[in-house]
Order: structure tokens, then sequence, then C-alpha cells
């Protein structure tokens, strides 16, 4: 196989591919290489024997090499050809680079279009990517001050992952029960040397809980406080101890893996303090109820914001017993007995660690969680699919309500 450039005529610049071992070239139409004009009817042919290409006049018709008459020649690369009129140029090389050139116009559009969609692709997978990191509006940006609706949203996530942890729990309950057994034993007694005089052991406990509340160790806290309310109502902790237990929950995993709400603790309820008629009550002023989307961690959050209020001007000392109880209620999916949720434990928050706004209300937030997967737990656990059904609020001052607020209404009839 070898190529001809055509240096002339109407076919310049166009090259021959030639397959044919025996090629001729003349004006008889049985020609492979053919011309009107100019050439005698057989006037050359070409030979190729696989190795080499030769060129041979086939009569007296002139055939010339680079430019020399000859007979016969054996062709070699870049050699021109003049067969009559005709002029070729002699290659083995089928294409050249330059050839690439006249197929560059045809190569430009698909080029342009691959790189329009490559490009094009690349920013719909960016633009994905950050349409799918957007955060929800609730939540705070970065540097903004957290909402308290949100902190508490994120202390019933670190109870819940901490009461799945059975080792820890079990670990931290014999640490208070050796701390229990001391504390009983050898009491803090103040040194004959120091004047200041030193904690009762309840004291101590109570500081003691107050610091790992600090540190968000709730259940080693509220294990604490049971350790002061076993001490009996002879201790001045005593109420205080019954109110931190029942604000700080306590949440465990049963048998079949539910997060549960414990019984409250065993032992005599604090004591009922009797209240003038004529000193003023605490009022829930308003209760604001808001549902927030799930999302991959929560199937279902909600939140209470409380607003409680005083009617009038309170004595000193009137708010040291005062809180906000809140508790949640679930019911089977077609059927209106309410039951206690086991979602979250029930709730207390005490109104003096609340800030008053200008009007000097205090704001109360509470939280209601559901963790994803939980439900369906309980249904194979309980056979029956619970879903939120309401919740009781009760302002709680010298261990009666003042007053209470419940939605819907029926649930009233079961607080406490």
């Amino acid at each position: 196989m070898y190529r001809l450039d055509h240096l002339n005529g109407s076919q310049r610049g166009r090259p021959r591919i030639i397959h044919r071992r025996r090629v001729e070239a003349g004006a008889d139409l049985s020609c492979q290489i053919w011309a009107r004009e100019g050439l005698a009817p057989r006037h050359a042919e070409f030979e190729d024997d696989g190795t080499r290409v030769r060129v041979r006049a086939l009569s007296d018709a002139p055939v010339r090499v680079n430019g020399r008459d000859v007979r016969e020649a054996e062709l070699k690369e870049g050699d021109t050809i003049e067969i009559g009129a005709l002029a070729f140029r002699f290659s083995r090389r089928r294409f050249r680079g330059r050839d690439l050139l006249r197929f560059l116009p045809a190569l430009l559009l698909p080029a342009a279009l691959i790189a329009f969609l490559v490009i094009w692709g690349l920013r719909w997978r960016a633009e994905r990517k950050a349409r799918s990191a957007v955060v929800p509006a609730w939540v705070p940006r970065p540097q903004e001050r957290t909402d308290p609706a949100l902190r508490a949203m994120e202390d019933v996530e670190a109870r819940l992952r901490e009461g799945k942890d059975a080792e820890r729990l079990e670990r931290i309950r014999q640490e208070l029960e050796e701390e229990r057994r001391r504390a009983a034993e050898e009491p803090l007694v103040p040194a004959a040397a120091d004047p200041t005089p030193s904690l009762s052991p309840a004291a101590t406990l109570a500081q003691r809980a107050r610091m790992l509340e600090k540190e968000r160790r709730f259940e080693e806290a509220r294990r604490i406080w049971e350790t002061i309310l076993e001490m009996g109502p002879a201790e001045e902790l005593y109420t205080i101890a019954a109110g931190e237990i029942f604000r700080l929950g306590r949440i465990a995993t049963d048998s079949r893996g539910i997060p549960v709400v414990t019984a409250r603790p065993t032992g005599r309820s604090p004591p009922a303090e009797a209240k003038s008629s004529a000193e003023p009550r605490l009022r829930i002023l308003s209760v604001d109820h808001r549902r927030f989307p799930g999302t991959a961690e929560y199937e279902e959050m909600r939140l209470l914001r409380i607003v409680v209020g005083a009617e009038g001007a309170l004595p000193i000392g009137a708010m040291t017993d005062a809180y906000v109880a809140v508790t949640f209620y679930d019911a089977p999916i077609g059927d209106t007995a309410a039951v206690p949720s086991r979602v979250t434990a029930p709730q207390t928050v005490p109104l003096t660690r609340v800030p008053r706004d200008a009007d000097g209300r205090w704001n109360v937030t509470v939280a209601y969680v559901v963790p994803r997967g939980f439900r369906e737990r309980e249904r194979r656990a309980a056979g029956r699919l619970y879903q939120y059904h309401g919740f009781v609020a009760q302002v709680i001052r010298g261990g009666r309500p003042d007053d209470a607020e419940a939605r819907p209404p029926e649930l009233a009839e079961r607080r406490s």
C-alpha cells in the first residue's frame, strides 16, 4: 500500500491511496488512474511487489521521475512522478500530520458539545451537594446565640445517650454507693483548728450534684439527689432533693431495650406547707406549643414555652420551692386512653433558675423528643403503636399546685 498525492489538475492536493499490486494510468477508461487529455491510452503502470514500488512506461509517452525521463524506475519516499499532464508525489505513509487539519472543523463541534456537557454536569453536581447541605432555618448559624429551646433538645439527647450506656451507668452506681456509704459512716466534722464551719453531708452531696449537672452528667447528679432524699425528711434539703429528682428525670433501658421513665423514688413525700389564702399565687399566662420537622436522629420534636407570672408581689423566700412541672402523654393510635409518655421523663424547672424578663415573668422551655426507631421498638414490645397526645403543665409552690394547664383539657384530671 502506498500513496500518490496529486500536484496539479482538478484534484490538486488530494491524496490517492493505492491498495492494488498493479495500477495503470492512461486515457483508456479501463485504467485506474484516468485523465481525458494529456495521456496516452495506456501511458504507464505502477507495480508494488510488497517491498518496493516501480513505475514503468507502457508506450513512447513520456514518464519523468524527479524531472528525469525514465522508462522504468524504483520510487522512493517523496519522489515526484510526471505522467503526461499529471504530476504525483510518492509516499509510503498513508496519512500525514497536515491531513488532520482537514478533519479539524468536523471535530470542533463534538468537542465543544462534550465540553459543555462536562461543565454542566459538574455545576449540577455542585448545586445538588450545596442544596443537600442546607441547614434548617430553626438551627442557629455558627457564632450566633443558641436558642434555649435548642439547648433543651441537646440536654434530652445527652440524657438518652447516657441511658444507653448500661456498663457506664453500672460503674457510676457502684461509685455512688461507695460514696453514700462513706458519707453515712464518716460524716464530715469541722476541724477544731478551722474557724470556717464545714458543710453537712447533705449539703456536700448537693454541691457535688450541681457540679455534675454543670458537666452534663445528669444521671450521676440524679443519683446523688436520691442519696439526699433517703436521709429522711429531717434534712433541710429533703424538699429540694425531691424537686431536683423530678426535674432531672430518670431515663433507663428496660429489658426490651425501650427507654422508659422509672417510678418516683420510694419514701415519704415532702410535707406540704400550708399557704395563706391571701398570698398571691403564680399563674400560667400562656403556653406556646411548637412542632419541628424530624431529622436523621429524631422522628418527632416538640417544644413548650410556658410563661409564668405572679398575681402580685411575693414575699421574700416564696420562690425557693417553686417550679414548673410538665408531664407529656401518649395514646395508642385510634384510642384516647392517654398514658404518661415513655419517650422522655417528666420534667421540672425550678423558677429560681429561670431569669425573669422585663415584665417580671418567667419563660420556661421544655422539650419532647422521639428518637429515630423508638416508636417501632415500642410497637414490637407493647403490641400497640403510640403517638403524641398532649401534656399537663403545673406551677408547684410549697408542695401544692398554684396553677395548671392541660391540652387536651381532659388531661387535667390526670395531674397529680
